[in-house]
């Protein structure tokens, strides 16, 4: 990964000024757009992607837009890390998957810490990519699992896990991101599961929806009504 992209959200225009131009002498990382609110900033991401998003705890509208689990699961994968005035707001970044937390005024060493860090890990995900591999994020580490091996990933309570053939992975990462870093025989069939159609063996009626099961497992995932017409076409494909 040659740049790293990013979006700066923050209620203080000085505060947006200092980290622009603290981030325009480093040719590594370009900042994309900059918003004041919320609702601006997940307007942003959805146009224009960020791999970063640098946001104040304290923006107006960022509880009900951005730090809403069911509301960000939609939008495109980043990277996220707070800055805000309450030193003790650490262990709030950790619940929202925060790769940082940065008081204010902001430690600009600090900053660039955690930017970097993001970009090695995204372009380890690159280079995993070409070994037909994926870099999953755990609470406490991480690991590497074959593309083949996953069956499919789902919601379960507001955690993401991915499921193969023997073992079940929780990751820090959101069901949003897989969609965005997996090639297209994984298919969002359901708001809380996204299936790799390779795997499919059969399909079942169950109540109003459907049910996958995958080859050599009795492992099961829903499938929407209203997606079961394009999971039949990318089947035959």
């Amino acid at each position: 990964m040659e740049t790293l992209t990013i979006a700066v959200a923050d209620k203080d225009s000085d505060i947006i000024v200092s980290i622009r131009e603290s981030i325009a002498i480093h040719s590594n990382f370009e900042i994309i757009g900059e918003t004041k609110t919320g609702e601006d900033l997940v307007e942003l991401i959805f146009l224009k992607q960020p791999n970063v998003v640098i946001v104040d705890y304290d923006l107006p509208s960022i509880h009900s837009t951005l730090f809403n689990s069911e509301y960000k699961e939609f939008l495109p994968a980043f990277q996220l890390i707070l800055i805000g005035r309450d030193k003790s707001l650490a262990i709030e970044a950790f619940n929202y998957s925060a790769v940082g937390y940065l008081p204010k005024p902001i430690d600009f060493p600090r900053l660039f810490s955690c930017l970097y860090k993001v970009k090695d890990f995204l372009s380890m995900n690159i280079q995993n990519a070409t070994d037909n591999r994926i870099l999953i994020k755990l609470n406490n580490g991480f690991v590497y699992i074959q593309l083949e091996d996953i069956l499919f990933i789902e919601i379960i309570a507001r955690k993401t896990i991915i499921h193969t053939v023997k073992n079940m992975y929780e990751t820090t990462d959101t069901l949003q991101s897989f969609v965005d870093r997996l090639p297209w025989y994984f298919y969002r069939t359901h708001r809380s599961f996204l299936i790799n159609l390779k795997k499919v063996e059969r399909i079942e009626l169950f109540g109003e929806s459907y049910l996958s099961y995958f080859k050599g497992t009795n492992k099961s995932a829903g499938i929407s009504k209203l997606k079961i017409r394009k999971v039949h076409a990318l089947l035959i494909r």
